[in-house]
């Protein structure tokens, strides 16, 4: 059908607006699809290796457990994992670890990105504090 709202299917279906995550009465979505979801976000991201992540998922509480490389990997995955559809909470017991990395070195050139759009920092910034406070 289409007509002024355009097509069903169409883009126009799923355009951010103000009842944006508003579904239908009682829907909930199941925990297998959020942890679906929730890994998906987490391996698709080109800047968090997500290999050491373990994602369960209980009344839409997101628990996160494992271990990444850094303080910003950390906050990067919960921030990931938070904005996906269904998730209630974030529950981060992430732990931060340098496992295989070079000390004072870092790997992940313009991760940082990903923060300096909220806090304002450059990655370049952002990487002199982290070795400051290290």
């Amino acid at each position: 059908m289409s007509g002024q709202y355009g097509s069903y299917g169409s883009q126009q279906g799923r355009s951010r607006g103000p009842h944006t995550g508003r579904g239908p009465k009682n829907y909930q979505r199941s925990e297998e699809r959020i942890k679906e979801d929730v890994s998906e976000c987490l391996e698709n991201d080109g800047y968090l290796d997500a290999s050491e992540i373990e994602v369960k998922v209980q009344n839409g509480i997101v628990t996160l457990s494992g271990s990444v490389d850094s303080r910003e990997d950390k906050r990067r995955a919960e921030q990931l994992a938070e904005d996906c559809p269904g998730v209630k909470d974030v529950t981060n017991q992430l732990r931060v670890t340098q496992s295989g990395r070079e000390s004072g070195t870092s790997q992940h050139q313009g991760s940082s990105s990903y923060q300096s759009g909220q806090s304002g920092q450059t990655g370049q910034q952002s990487q002199q504090s982290t070795r400051k406070s290290a």
